[in-house]
């Protein structure tokens, strides 16, 4: 679902972050947030793999848009190993003959060449912390005593590594321009975790709010 960005009204200080109308409707069905174990749970080594694991990701995604619904557990494990199109962008290169089959499959499943040319540009950044390094973060950010109920916030959280692996009592907001990658993320983690979809730079919070 691509959509132009927008402003977001100002997020208020408090402890339970508030969610906008398709956040709180996705929220109040889906099952438990995905909780990763480690870098298995996620993208895969390898452009063949990671290719696969996003066109798996994608068919799964359309399905839960089709059906208007969040995704089930075992989607939610094939939707964690999204990982975008920064490690493979060789795929959108139309002179490239190894990946004529799946550039069919992806306009398939995008659906639009809107949302092809949007899939293409995030081709640019959309890389990813690995598990290892999220977690050594997550543990030095500890160290230092942050604990409780603290506020997150996530300015290009992606599919949602760092939010996966946040501690349970965090307050989380992710943003994330990409429709697709902001969607995923909202299936994964959208039960503790406020997803807004758009550009980090047009999200507005009063002062203090993290």
């Amino acid at each position: 679902r691509d959509q132009p960005h927008r402003q977001f009204p100002p997020v208020a200080p408090s402890p339970t972050p508030a969610t906008g109308e398709e956040d709180r409707e996705l929220s109040a069905e889906s099952n438990l947030p995905f909780r990763p174990t480690g870098q298995d749970d996620l993208a895969p080594p390898g452009a063949t793999a990671k290719l696969r694991a996003n066109l798996d990701a994608l068919d799964v995604l359309r399905r839960c848009r089709a059906e208007a619904r969040p995704a089930e557990v075992d989607e939610q494990v094939v939707l964690a190993r999204w990982s975008g199109w920064g490690s493979i962008p060789q795929v959108f290169d139309d002179a490239d003959d190894r990946f004529a089959g799946e550039r069919i499959e992806i306009r398939r499943l995008l659906g639009t060449e809107e949302a092809w040319s949007q899939a293409r540009r995030t081709t640019l950044n959309a890389h990813y912390t690995s598990a290892s390094v999220v977690a050594a973060m997550w543990s030095a950010v500890g160290g230092l005593g942050v604990d409780g109920k603290v506020r997150v916030l996530e300015p290009g959280c992606g599919s949602g590594n760092f939010l996966g692996f946040a501690p349970s009592d965090a307050v989380l907001t992710g943003v994330e321009l990409d429709p697709i990658t902001a969607d995923i993320a909202r299936h994964l983690y959208g039960t503790r975790a406020t997803i807004h979809t758009g550009a980090f730079e047009d999200l507005r919070v009063e002062d203090g709010a993290f």
